[in-house]
């Protein structure tokens, strides 16, 4: 079998497990056993469970595609902010509330990936904002690099609050969309 074959399998086979048993639960061996293989095979291609989770992290922004970094044709920029977001918290919904938590503290703890390619991200959502202030869609007329800086602690606070109170029912989406409308929207009197 090649070797990022089994390398690929354990990562596969550890988000199944993680997400059916728990973090906690589960041990190297229990990712060993499902996939067939030794623990010292396990431990050529991986470093130990924990470094797992840089996986699950940097899939996070990896998901939103290419073409989305690229302004086009589209005239409704604060539509464009909502849905690359709306894409984000669609993969993070998909962690679950533990793995979720699990990949957030690694994240506090050493950066894990958890927002890949920060910089182009950063930058193409300030460039919506500038563009939907221009067209009168986004009113909060701060600077664009603040409301950018503004909606990623909300992203991040967002996902703080979802780790400590961990409500299955909440969605982290409709939190933070709540959020972003708040931000962008508000007009010049409000952000006063």
């Amino acid at each position: 079998m090649q070797r990022n074959n089994v390398k690929q399998r354990i990562i596969d086979t550890s988000f199944d497990l993680f997400r059916e048993k728990g973090y906690k639960s589960v041990s190297v061996m229990d990712i060993c056993n499902a996939c067939g293989i030794t623990k010292p095979t396990f431990y050529k291609f991986i470093d130990s469970k924990d470094s797992l989770l840089k996986y699950f992290s940097s899939t996070l922004t990896a998901q939103i595609p290419e073409e989305w970094f690229h302004i086009g044709s589209s005239t409704d920029h604060l539509q464009q902010i909502i849905d690359v977001f709306d894409l984000y918290y669609f993969h993070t919904e998909k962690l679950g509330i533990d793995l979720y938590t699990e990949v957030f503290a690694a994240n506090l703890k050493e950066y894990q990936g958890a927002f890949n390619d920060v910089f182009r991200f950063n930058a193409w959502i300030e460039d919506l904002i500038r563009l939907g202030q221009e067209s009168g869609q986004i009113k909060n007329p701060s600077d664009p690099h603040r409301l950018m800086s503004s909606l990623i602690a909300l992203s991040f606070g967002n996902g703080a609050y979802r780790c400590m109170y961990a409500d299955p029912d909440q969605s982290m989406n409709n939190l933070f969309q709540s959020g972003l409308k708040a931000i962008l929207c508000a007009e010049p009197e409000e952000v006063r």
